[in-house]
């Protein structure tokens, strides 16, 4: 049984019809057009195939780390770049699993990505990665803006043949994850009743 977490793709809610670019001045990836349709969700929970898919981390601290182990788990290529790692990628990049480019990023780092995790502790270089990505035609998800980000990422609860999610809408990932393990344990009290019965 394992608890990742699994991205979500929505969109920004800093876009309107009369400004494509958004309000922070920042292209998203994909072309919209105006609709009448009133929405109940602000993001569209999906299940995005990443198997084999060039995924670029950006920022190697502990949030970022969550997603790499989030991404491999899935399939996903993934690249870190960071000039510092935690063990664990500098382990995973040792064997084999990712690639680590241990420096600061450079725009030519993201040509050929599908999915783009801005991860680092400044706004303004995920803000700028955000429009990168967005020039690339790759959908991204920084990790410090909700808003920013055409991808979210949500706490799931996997078992085999059994995987549930659960978002906040990028609000409150701690609530996403208190829920999602609430969920966990009424699962379990479930599958152990159904033991007794059999």
């Amino acid at each position: 049984m394992s608890e990742i977490q699994a991205p979500v793709i929505g969109h920004s809610s800093g876009l309107t019809a009369g400004d494509p670019q958004g309000s922070l001045g920042i292209a998203v990836p994909g072309n919209r057009r105006h609709t009448n349709a009133q929405p109940t969700m602000k993001y569209l929970p999906v299940g995005l195939d990443v198997r084999g898919r060039i995924c670029i981390v950006v920022g190697a601290g502990n949030v970022g780390a969550r997603k790499v182990t989030n991404l491999l788990g899935a399939g996903a290529a993934v690249t870190v770049v960071s000039p510092d790692a935690p063990p664990d990628i500098a382990r995973l990049a040792a064997e084999g699993h990712l690639i680590w480019k241990k420096r600061s990023f450079q725009a030519q780092d993201l040509e050929e990505a599908f999915l783009v995790v801005a991860a680092t502790d400044d706004q303004e270089v995920n803000a700028e990665l955000v429009h990168l990505s967005a020039d690339q035609g790759a959908l991204v998800c920084d990790a410090s803006s909700a808003d920013r980000s055409e991808v979210i990422f949500g706490a799931i609860h996997q078992t085999a043949g059994t995987t549930v999610a659960v978002f906040t809408d990028g609000r409150s990932p701690s609530r996403a994850r208190r829920t999602r393990d609430r969920i966990a344990s009424l699962q379990r009290e479930w599958e152990e009743e159904q033991e007794e019965t059999e």
